[in-house]
Order: structure tokens, then sequence, then C-alpha cells
């Protein structure tokens, strides 16, 4: 439905992920609302939320959202949910989960 018509050459996909052609306030808005409107049930989103804190308090530094993702497929969590819940395990509490 969304789709281009023509696709981009790769060095523009690759352009349009540093500089959005519509801009940057355009884009931030669709994340958001992208996130507002995520599908599924208030259960499964709060099981994608929970496997991925759970998932934030593992030493497997740079996997959190791989590891978050699996855990919410298998116990069926929303998944987009699952790698917003990684941003509980920041630089600044990473110390104090650990």
């Amino acid at each position: 439905m969304f789709r281009r018509r023509v696709d981009l050459h790769p060095i523009e996909k690759l352009k349009e992920i540093f500089w959005p052609r519509s801009g940057w306030k355009r884009a931030i808005q669709y994340g958001w609302r992208r996130v507002w409107r995520l599908s599924g049930t208030p259960h499964a989103i709060a099981l994608g939320v929970a496997a991925g804190a759970f998932s934030s308090c593992t030493p497997f530094l740079g996997f959190h959202i791989l590891v978050a993702m699996l855990i919410a497929w298998v116990i069926r969590g929303n998944l987009i949910a699952s790698a917003l819940g990684t941003f509980i395990g920041n630089p600044i509490t990473f110390p104090v989960i650990w």
C-alpha cells in the first residue's frame, strides 16, 4: 500500500537514513505515531516491553534487541514493544542494574 513505485538506489537509501527527504520532524512524528498505534492486545504489548526490560538486564551487550525480540517471539509478545523495552537499560542505568 505505501510502497514506492520505483525502488531507490542503494546509495539513495543510505542517504535517506542519515538525512530524511521529508525532514527530521516528519520522521520523528512518523516514528511516534507508529509506536502509538502498535497493533496487538494490551497483554501482547506488555509482554513485549517486559521481554525488552528483561533482556536489557543481561550482560549480552550489543545483543539486547535481538535477545528481546527472540524472547517476545517465544512468549507471543509484540516485537516492536520488546525493542522499545530495551531502552530501560542505558549507560547511566547499567551500573545500577549490574
